[in-house]
């Protein structure tokens, strides 16, 4: 419940605000959701969307290696990023 009083404290134009920074969406077939890509485009900057075989709304308890994988793919560009 405090989640859903909390999203409606934030005025309305900040939810519609796209969000600039590389977005990566990992989906799960066991998942609550299932974004079209579309509405993830318009919301944010997508650089990877990923559709795994196996998991779901606990993915990261109930796959970890998995999951461990997927968030080493999708910040593996970023590593080498402001380094010197």
């Amino acid at each position: 419940m405090r989640m859903y009083v909390a999203n409606a404290a934030i005025p309305p134009e900040q939810h519609a605000r796209r969000v600039e920074v590389p977005s990566g969406f990992a989906l799960f077939p066991g998942d609550t959701l299932h974004p079209p890509r579309a509405w993830l485009e318009r919301t944010a900057n997508v650089v990877r969307i990923t559709e795994l075989d196996r998991g779901g709304h606990f993915a990261p308890f109930e796959e970890p290696q998995l999951y461990a994988q997927e968030l080493r793919e999708f910040f593996r560009p970023y590593r080498s990023v402001g380094r010197t």
